[in-house]
């Protein structure tokens, strides 16, 4: 599928062309493609004419994003504020996230490593 079949929202044209800036410079850019895509059907989904990126939107966005981690919801909002930030550079008066409304990271979890007197200790419990 085309990238021109895939963003056909306000942000279409800006978006092929911030992913043809990205591609340029070497990145595969995959991940920001599908979350780039997700923002132009949520737009395309809300009925507004022409579909662009406000702070109404933007909020609507995130907020269907609720199911998500932190740390996940964190990473997509950030695809789009750095989007909206190459976008800025033509349009001065297009939206840009306020990157202070973004939710905090939370730290990862870190693995525990069972001992081997511990792992047996479970077994013993089980029948």
């Amino acid at each position: 599928m085309s990238l021109q079949a895939v963003f056909r929202s306000g942000l279409g044209k800006d978006v092929r062309r911030y992913i043809a800036y990205k591609q340029t410079l070497g990145r595969g850019f995959e991940s920001a493609i599908r979350i780039l895509a997700g923002v132009d059907a949520f737009l395309i989904g809300m009925g507004a004419t022409p579909p662009d990126l406000t702070a109404e939107t933007f909020t609507k966005w995130s907020e269907s994003l609720g199911n998500l981690s932190p740390n996940t919801k964190l990473a997509r909002m950030r695809v789009v504020l750095n989007f909206c930030i190459y976008r800025r550079r033509e349009a001065p008066s297009c939206f840009v996230p306020e990157p202070s409304q973004f939710p905090r990271a939370c730290p990862l979890l870190r693995p525990y490593i069972f001992s081997e007197s511990e792992i047996a200790r479970v077994l013993g419990h089980c029948r």
